[in-house]
């Protein structure tokens, strides 16, 4: 091949060298048959940091993060392009300071006339800042999407309360307001204990939605991330003392097992909440006069509080549908609840850090359990 003067040769190899060693945007050197470094271009040292006197005779594995070197990832690509000729990946690699950069890498066996092989050549390209910008734009859709099923998750909540204000509050008021309709039209004629008997139960059925309204208001906030706990160490046995005068008005038949050294890291407020709730669904399922088993026992590191009665038990088919926000019970109960009081009981002790469970035993009744972490 003939040359102009003062041209490089392409025969002599110098044309190819100094092609290579113009190129600033891609790192292209050659590896020996053992993976390590054997030339390096400027673009190798403007990439990756290191001069050609640091890292030539050096194995290419230098250039991964330590990760990728126990997985063994820098050997098993050189057997790929062994055995394929070529193999291309993305994926982070190391600077000299031990920044990272996304790379696009190629790495192609090198052989000779006789097919012998003689080494690698491997190519590598900074793509960082097209990582970043899918990334980020990845991050956008993940946020749009998650806004839409937030939008969506509103919208089926906000059916569910109008359903749930409209089932549950509906009727109550209708007997307030007929008893009260019937308290003002014939107070002359009524005795004193029809009197008497028809404002005790206005004032049952008004503590009752009063007790809805406020569940209501916490599944809202509990929704909207805005109830607020304070959690400081708390008498378990106490919590459960008051719990108890809030739910019985006679507790005679409660059972107790406190250990009164146990010490909770909780909400003492949101705790009686709690366990008010639970006592209650208790009552409300056990059969009239069948005792309440409360036990309170300190754990290294946790305080666990069984409530357990002796009503029909819990379906196991029914147990995930438990604790979901509004969700009622299709089982042989005779009771029905709002579905929202044992929703609002597992959001507050999931967050105090805590765990809320319930198994059926083989006799039937329930055993509502909650673990919280003890106090320092």
């Amino acid at each position: 091949m003939t040359s102009t003067l003062g041209s490089p040769d392409w025969s002599s190899g110098e044309l190819f060298h100094a092609l290579i060693d113009s190129v600033q945007d891609y790192a292209i050197y050659a590896l020996d048959t053992r993976g390590c470094v054997a030339t390096w271009n400027p673009g190798a040292e403007r990439l990756k940091g290191y001069r050609a006197d640091e890292v030539v005779g050096r194995h290419f594995s230098i250039f991964y993060g330590e990760e990728d070197r126990d997985a063994g990832v820098p050997d098993m690509l050189l057997r790929i392009a062994l055995t394929d000729e070529r193999v291309e990946r993305e994926g982070w690699r190391v600077r000299r300071d031990g920044s990272r950069f996304w790379a696009n890498v190629v790495i192609t066996a090198l052989r000779d006339q006789h097919g012998a092989h003689r080494g690698f050549v491997k190519v590598t390209k900074d793509l960082t800042d097209r990582k970043r910008n899918e990334d980020a734009l990845r991050a956008a859709v993940e946020r749009e999407r998650a806004a839409a099923d937030r939008l969506r998750e509103l919208d089926h909540v906000r059916t569910t309360v109008f359903e749930f204000v409209a089932h549950d509050l509906r009727a109550p008021l209708g007997v307030v307001q007929q008893l009260a309709h019937l308290l003002r039209s014939e107070w002359s004629v009524l005795p004193d204990v029809v009197k008497l008997d028809y404002l005790e139960r206005i004032a049952v059925r008004s503590s009752a939605m009063g007790d809805l309204v406020t569940d209501l208001l916490d599944a809202v906030r509990l929704d909207a991330g805005q109830l607020q706990l304070e959690s400081r160490p708390v008498a378990v046995a106490d919590v459960v003392r008051g719990a108890l005068a809030d739910a019985f008005a006679d507790a005679d038949r409660v059972r107790l097992d406190l250990d009164e050294h146990a010490c909770a890291l909780a909400d003492h407020r949101r705790l009686r909440q709690v366990l008010v709730n639970l006592l209650t669904n208790a009552a409300k399922y056990s059969p009239a006069g069948a005792p309440i088993e409360v036990r309170v026992e300190g754990r290294p590191g946790t305080v666990r509080i069984s409530i357990a009665d002796h009503g029909p038990g819990i379906p196991d088919s029914d147990r995930d549908l438990l604790f979901q926000r509004f969700s009622r019970l299709t089982t042989g109960r005779s009771t029905a609840g709002n579905g929202i009081g044992l929703y609002i009981a597992k959001s507050l002790v999931d967050a105090q850090g805590g765990h809320i469970g319930v198994h059926t035993g083989a006799s039937g009744g329930s055993t509502f359990t909650v673990s919280l972490p003890a106090a320092p």
